[in-house]
């Protein structure tokens, strides 16, 4: 994670702020070139779905989601296990 946000910071998308009430965190906020690139993706991202979701039904879809948090959950249990 830190290897991409450090691509993104060089790349002008986020900054890094540390926190004035607790210097151990540093906050991530987008850049005002980061919220244009958001804005043009979420129409994008849009389509994506609209192009993947086609011909299922909303009862199934709604199954499909559930389904995969089940295994997001799955696998940060595994991860959490492993510590």
């Amino acid at each position: 994670m830190v290897r991409t946000l450090d691509r993104m910071e060089r790349d002008g998308f986020v900054s890094r702020v540390r926190s004035e009430t607790d210097r151990r965190q540093i906050h991530i906020r987008l850049t005002d070139k980061g919220r244009g690139l958001q804005r043009s993706m979420a129409n994008v991202m849009t389509a994506v779905d609209e192009a993947a979701l086609a011909g299922i039904t909303r009862k199934d879809q709604r199954q499909f989601a559930e389904l995969l948090t089940r295994v997001v959950v799955n696998l940060e249990q595994q991860v959490a296990d492993r510590d």
